[in-house]
């Protein structure tokens, strides 16, 4: 354990970014709880009174699911907890960055619905389901957060 936090934290930054990504990890189920889903997602890249880090895909991902992997942190990792924090923190200035919330199509009656999030800069999806490419994903309009 001692080895693998000496990895994920190789600079002081590092540490700020998986401080922030764990605390919005935790706390955005109450969150949500609070609000409707359109103001939470609205929230999200809005600058706060102390603006969160933004990094690279590859590093939000990396702290994200160190996280994720941690077992009392496993339930909260939903594609839709994923895609929420690769949003919240992804450094995208003057990029066309969006959230996607969809409904996979069934393909029997009485199949379970499936719910699906991914995020995409400029139009090409960064981490998202293979239905997704498959057509298989009926979007749910969302608007779109504010560009900081």
């Amino acid at each position: 354990m001692v080895k693998a936090l000496r990895l994920l934290f190789t600079e002081p930054a590092n540490a700020w970014l998986a401080l922030h990504i764990g605390y919005f990890i935790i706390s955005a189920k109450r969150k949500l709880a609070r609000q409707s889903l359109p103001e939470f997602i609205a929230g999200l890249r809005r600058r706060s009174f102390v603006p969160a880090p933004q990094a690279s895909a590859e590093r939000v991902v990396r702290f994200r699911n160190w996280w994720l992997n941690r077992s009392q942190l496993q339930n909260f990792n939903t594609c839709y907890v994923r895609a929420m924090t690769l949003y919240r923190f992804l450094d995208a200035p003057d990029k066309d960055l969006r959230l996607h919330i969809g409904i996979e199509t069934r393909e029997r009656a009485g199949e379970r619905l499936r719910g699906h999030s991914w995020v995409s800069l400029d139009g090409r999806m960064i981490e998202g389901p293979e239905a997704v490419a498959q057509g298989r994903i009926r979007e749910i309009a969302l608007p779109r957060g504010p560009r900081r």
